[in-house]
Formats: C-alpha cells, sequence, structure tokens
C-alpha cells in the first residue's frame, strides 16, 4: 500500500490501486466518520476505533463551482458519497458529465489532481468517479425522455 500524507483526513492507495479511506467508528453509538476523530461527533465518547471506508459509495447530493481560486479546474464538481452504514464524504467527482449526476448513482473512490500550485506542484487526493454501466436510463435525459412517454 502506498500511504499518502494528505491534507483532509488519511488515505491508502492498496497495490490494487484500490482506494481506502481511514475513518472512525464509534462503539457506543455506531457512528462512523470521515475524517477520523479521537472523540465521537455524536456521543461524545472517547473509545472511537479506526474504521477503513471503501467504495462504492452513492451519490447524496452534489453542486458544480464555476467562480474558484487559481489552480482548480473549473467547473468543479463536489459531491457528498454515501458509503455503506450511511458515512457521507465530500470529493470531487471526476470524468462526469451534469447529465449524469444523479441521486442513488453508484461512485467509486480513486486519485487524482485536485488543484495545481503556482509553482506547478499538483495536490493529489481522493475523488469519486461514476461507475459504468449504470443501466439503461444513466442519464438525465434518458430518465426524463422515458418519463414523457409514460416509461419509467
Amino acid at each position: 500500500m502506498t500511504e499518502v500524507a494528505p491534507r483532509i483526513g488519511k488515505w491508502t492507495v492498496t497495490t490494487d490501486g484500490d482506494v481506502i479511506l481511514s475513518g472512525t467508528n464509534c462503539p457506543q453509538c455506531g457512528e462512523t466518520v470521515f475524517p477520523a476523530h479521537t472523540i465521537c461527533v455524536r456521543c461524545g465518547s472517547p473509545d472511537t476505533h479506526e474504521a477503513l471506508l471503501r467504495g462504492p459509495a452513492k451519490l447524496r447530493s452534489f453542486t458544480i463551482v464555476h467562480q474558484l481560486p487559481s489552480g482548480f479546474p473549473s467547473p468543479l464538481v463536489i459531491g457528498y458519497g454515501e458509503f455503506e452504514g450511511r458515512t457521507q464524504v465530500l470529493a470531487p467527482i471526476v470524468d462526469v458529465t451534469r447529465d449524469q449526476l444523479i441521486e442513488g448513482r453508484p461512485l467509486a473512490l480513486t486519485v487524482g489532481v485536485t488543484r495545481t500550485g503556482e509553482n506547478g506542484e499538483e495536490f493529489v487526493t481522493y475523488q469519486f468517479t461514476p461507475i459504468e454501466p449504470w443501466g439503461p436510463d444513466d442519464t438525465l435525459s434518458a430518465r426524463a425522455s422515458s418519463q414523457e412517454t409514460g416509461h419509467a
């Protein structure tokens, strides 16, 4: 595994290329969060344990940002992916069109450049990318078309 010195949270990449996020789980109330915390964000218990989050996640919400600081690609899609057990993680969503941004869409965890610094340094982080194929109605246009013709 490759250990990455991240700016937000701890994550690793396996030799197979799988991205694993390192969060925490509280045995008292069952809450799992990323990034990791030393105390439970839900019940305040100091008894937390490492919880590893792996894809796939499901898209829960997103926004498209057009006004960004220097070095970021524009537009930038950012969204919440929900992992099994309801843990939500905010990350850029790459290789996606607006038409493919549908709540519930499966997302894979990947790694990529989030921004480039003024000196050319690339900032690498975990990202989401849609899992393909998702189904015959995997775009908003296809769903709208099937609703207009009465096929859902």
